[in-house]
């Protein structure tokens, strides 16, 4: 997979939006449905499962979800499924795909994994796109978050 679907993910691609802007029907309102659809979609998959405390097998079963609906790409389907042969810049010997074979229904706080991930890059001096896609891992999981209510 080239580099440059690393960013993929839950929004609609630009060039999609021009062409419907430019397309027989001028208005955004299709394109708008569509955003509105895949955000209804993301938050009942995300309402199912709390990121900060779920086992490995939810978190297959919410990645798999997320992706059949459009919401994340292969690549962070790859990695949230610990399926490194989907994504080749993840291999199994990285600490976290260990991890969750050793216990497997153990709950576990996924950002917290994430960062452990991100600050063992850190301190191997693991700089670039790597980099860049375990923090969007995160910011990905974090949104995953619910809302305090305050």
């Amino acid at each position: 997979m080239s580099s440059k679907h690393i960013n993929q993910g839950a929004y609609l691609p630009v060039s999609e939006y021009l062409e419907a802007l430019a397309g027989p029907d001028p208005e955004p309102s299709s394109v708008m449905a569509e955003a509105i659809r895949m955000a209804c979609s993301v938050v009942a998959i995300v309402d199912d499962y709390d990121v900060r405390s779920m086992t490995p097998p939810d978190m297959i079963e919410m990645a798999k979800r997320l992706y059949l609906v459009g919401a994340i790409g292969m690549a962070e389907y790859a990695v949230l499924s610990f399926k490194p042969n989907l994504y080749p810049h993840f291999d199994a010997s990285d600490p976290i795909y260990q991890a969750m074979q050793q216990y497997p229904k153990r709950r576990r706080d996924y950002i917290a994994e994430w960062w452990g991930v991100l600050n063992a890059c850190r301190a191997k001096h693991i700089v670039g796109e790597r980099n860049a896609f375990v923090c969007k891992i995160i910011e990905l999981l974090e949104s995953f978050q619910p809302l305090d209510d305050e």
